[in-house]
């Protein structure tokens, strides 16, 4: 087979896989230098579109496949290939056709940046010959072109950016009306806006905070951008905040309220429209409402680990009400605000927002569980149910499957106490099948196994370790500006200490015989944190009814090396006969504190009131 009639079975290939309502028109006799044809693509009724691309199809007898069958190898005049980079304003498809096989491949030229770079070099190399390299996968097919649209579609958006640099601005401006010159701007601020948004998220994504916090820096205080990408900057800052900082941190409250509060101010000083209205407010009201469930969960394990101390649980259930009140406020307005953001056209303040608030009201779900409040939780989980699956169905309708894994976390985190609890997560593995993203339904499946194995079977509704406990406390003491961490600041010395005292094991695992009790006589800081051991230490033998005490157990218990006799070990405890200590597998909880507290109730206050 000769080189025409490869050519003319290239042609016949290349006609025949091309869909029915697709026009070749041969250009071969024009003056297009090199360009076999054009392409136009009708409607399936035979109607014109005037979508046109030129193509450019080069036969083989047999085409040369590299990369383990990835790629083709095909080499084209540099003269040629120039002439399509640098002149042609419309699309130009090689199309590769082997002949032998009956097989067209295609590959997009001018948005081919690696392809335009080695043409630099081969014109610099004087070269007469270049190669393209083509996918084995971009085969052209009458019934699957959808492939080859997007790549048309592509490289025409890409020669209208390009076109854009070609354009002499300063003189058709000073040919231009007043109104074309405005125009002309908005119409830079609507480029603009879509760049930058493109290079946030981008950003984002590959997670190159550092640049991107760059680029924010500079769009938010800028006057000349438009107010929506400022908003948006801010958003994306909170993002960062968020992946960097952590969600329950307090480093990401303080950064996220600071970047909250600028965002309002900037919505409140420019005209926006009701959709960015609700989405700030949403934002804030949510921040706050975070804040505020989490102080009352804390408030609501302070009543639960205080026991059946009387004064402290006097206090701690004072606390709590008041923070409840505040909590139940909050949440009717928040529930207002979301319900706005679902009615308004655009759903994404609902989906950007609702995940991470369901995440804190479900704490608060599981607390209502708790306290029995049988019909503020049937309200709550009936609003959450709604709302989740509303999500579900937006998440599943745009194919966004991490947006669908947000809420389906949201759903299967509302079950995980209920008698369906294995049910539900069964549910939530099949739910996933349909992603494409194998790696992230992966992820989540692990999720789903780890949560199963940590919640079936497992009847205690209060578990916490002493450890666990600690954290709590020491969280909340640094919420409220409580630096135990600083030997200067005086309240902080105070929490440090009852922090350090909190779990008495060390004196309690001596001797059977031997208390530890709190007295009741509580400053400021130990009430506003909740800690009960921030106070004066009572030690009790009940076998003699020894009895001793201090503000530090430690020394109040070993005593000052220096100090013969000093400390209640030393004066009781050393030469006893009836010292029976604790067994080695033996562990201090607050439960069993609270147990001791009520078994000693009368011994308490007595000893309490000297």
């Amino acid at each position: 087979m000769n080189a025409k009639e490869i050519g003319r079975r290239a042609g016949r290939v290349f006609e025949f896989c091309l869909p029915d309502n697709w026009i070749f028109r041969s250009q071969e006799d024009q003056e297009d230098y090199g360009i076999d044809g054009e392409v136009e693509i009708n409607t399936s009724q035979d109607k014109a579109t005037g979508f046109i691309f030129k193509a450019q199809i080069k036969g083989q007898k047999e085409v040369n496949i590299i990369d383990g069958g990835k790629r083709i190898s095909f080499s084209i005049s540099l003269e040629r290939l120039q002439y399509y980079m640098s002149n042609i304003e419309i699309a130009v498809i090689l199309f590769v056709v082997d002949v032998t096989n009956g097989l067209v491949y295609w590959h997009s030229l001018q948005d081919d940046e690696k392809l335009r770079i080695s043409m630099k070099e081969a014109l610099t190399k004087k070269q007469d010959t270049i190669t393209v390299h083509l996918k084995t996968t971009h085969v052209l097919k009458r019934d699957n072109i959808n492939e080859l649209l997007e790549a048309i579609n592509i490289n025409l958006d890409w020669l209208r950016l390009n076109g854009l640099k070609k354009i002499n601005y300063s003189e058709i401006f000073k040919k231009s009306t007043d109104e074309k010159v405005q125009d002309w701007l908005e119409q830079s601020k609507d480029q603009s806006y879509y760049a930058y948004m493109e290079q946030f998220e981008r950003l984002y994504l590959k997670k190159e905070h550092e640049k991107l916090l760059q680029l924010i820096h500079l769009v938010f205080p800028s006057k000349t951008e438009k107010i929506e990408l400022r908003f948006y900057a801010g958003l994306y800052a909170e993002k960062v905040c968020e992946q960097d900082l952590g969600l329950g941190s307090e480093e990401y409250y303080r950064a996220s309220f600071e970047i909250f509060k600028q965002l309002l101010g900037l919505v409140r000083t420019s005209k926006f429209s009701k959709y960015y209205q609700i989405y700030i407010l949403l934002l804030c009201r949510s921040w706050i409402l975070r804040q505020q469930i989490n102080i009352d969960y804390h408030h609501f394990m302070s009543v639960k680990m205080v026991g059946n101390d009387p004064l402290m649980g006097l206090i701690a259930q004072s606390v709590q009400r008041q923070s409840s009140l505040n909590v139940s406020i909050n949440l009717l307005k928040t529930i207002r605000l979301v319900n706005h953001s679902i009615d308004q056209k655009d759903p994404n303040i609902f989906l950007d927002t609702f995940p991470k608030l369901a995440t804190s009201i479900i704490l608060l779900v599981h607390k209502l569980r708790d306290e029995g409040q049988k019909e503020a939780l049937e309200a709550l989980d009936e609003w959450l149910s709604y709302c989740t699956d509303l999500g579900l169905k937006l998440a599943l309708n745009s194919e966004q499957e991490e947006l669908f894994i947000l809420f389906l976390n949201v759903s299967v985190s509302l079950k995980v106490h209920s008698k369906d609890q294995v049910n539900y997560i069964a549910v939530a593995r099949q739910m996933i099948e349909w992603f494409q993203k194998k790696d992230l339904q992966e992820f989540f499946l692990d999720y789903l196994d780890k949560l199963e194995e940590k919640y079936i079977n497992d009847n205690q509704e209060y578990n916490l370790s002493p450890d666990e406990e600690l954290d709590f406390y020491k969280k909340h003491a640094k919420k409220l500006g409580f630096d135990f961490d600083d030997p200067n600041d005086e309240f902080g010395r105070i929490i440090k200490q009852g922090l350090d005292d909190y779990n008495p094991e060390r004196v309690l695992k001596d001797c059977e015989n031997l208390l530890v009790f709190n007295s009741s006589a509580l400053g400021v800081p130990a009430k506003m944190v909740g800690l009960p051991s921030a106070t004066m230490k009572i030690i009790h033998c009940l076998e003699y009814k020894y009895t001793g005490g201090g503000w530090g157990l430690d020394i109040a218990y070993q005593g000052f090396g220096d100090i013969p006799d000093s400390g209640f070990k030393n004066r009781h405890c050393l030469d006893c006969e009836k010292c029976k200590p604790r067994k080695d597998d033996w562990k201090w909880n607050s439960r069993w504190q609270a147990e001791m507290y009520k078994e000693n109730m009368e011994l308490f206050r007595k000893l309490d009131s000297w």
